[in-house]
């Protein structure tokens, strides 16, 4: 008969953060992105990995990476962080009986810049569509529609992607 370890526990606000700071390399700009302090951030991460038992980041003064155990636990964050997404956009669409969603995947700065002009060009001919900007950084806007996050990705082309 095998012992069953109690399972870890840790919060959607810790993976937003692993999640950000594994895309952006950086504890100090995932803070940026997040609205965050950055000893926040650095909070969140060392009790995301206290829960979880290993050492998500290598960390040195300008720069985190993941470390192998952080890069096998990465795909499992993203996924519950999608699936809870998810859940609270249909909440929403419920909410306020929405018929149609697009769903559209961009970097934060074209997303800021370019989308709102158009977006309110295109509220005007289609006013019962609700869009959704989903935040990514651009070498994630394919992963983005690949895994049913969003239904169309837009932003600039990555130099030296084939």
């Amino acid at each position: 008969m095998s012992v069953r370890q109690a399972a870890p526990r840790f919060s959607l606000r810790q993976l937003e953060v692993c999640i950000a700071a594994s895309e952006l390399g950086s504890f100090s700009q995932t803070a940026n992105r997040l609205h965050l302090s950055p000893s926040a951030v650095s909070g969140l991460v060392a009790e995301l990995e206290r829960a979880l038992g290993f050492t998500m980041f290598e960390r040195t003064t300008r720069r985190v990476s993941l470390t192998p155990a952080g890069r096998k636990f990465l795909p499992v964050a993203i996924g519950l962080h999608r699936q809870f997404a998810r859940a609270q956009d249909a909440v929403l669409d419920i909410r306020r009986q929405t018929t149609d969603v697009v769903r559209i995947a961009a970097p934060m700065v074209f997303a800021a810049a370019v989308l709102p002009p158009l977006l309110g060009r295109y509220r005007a001919i289609a006013p019962d569509v609700t869009v959704r900007v989903v935040d990514t950084g651009v070498e994630w806007l394919a992963d983005r529609v690949l895994a049913g996050d969003a239904d169309i990705a837009i932003g600039t082309e990555r130099i030296g992607c084939q």
